[in-house]
């Protein structure tokens, strides 16, 4: 192998890798992007979770409060008696 051909296996090569550095980069961009929409999703199916058992919550005062107040019905009716 004549040192042209050397030289050419070399620029080749640095064209490579230059290359594959280009492409580590831009993988490394797409990873940053999809962690941040990764953390904006858990951030959002956080709140929704939050928001569900102030639901749940609220729903459980208002049979309870409903309960209370047809149990105080029946003991007022009960002294009526």
């Amino acid at each position: 192998m004549s040192s042209y051909d050397v030289l050419l296996q070399n620029v080749k090569f640095k064209k490579k890798i230059e290359l594959v550095f280009q492409e580590n980069q831009v993988m490394k961009e797409s990873i940053k992007e999809l962690t941040k929409t990764m953390e904006s999703l858990k951030e959002t199916i956080d709140k929704l979770k939050r928001d569900s058992r102030e639901i749940v919550s609220e729903d459980n005062i208002l049979e309870t409060l409903e309960y209370a107040i047809a149990r105080a019905r029946e003991f007022e009716s009960m002294e009526d008696e």
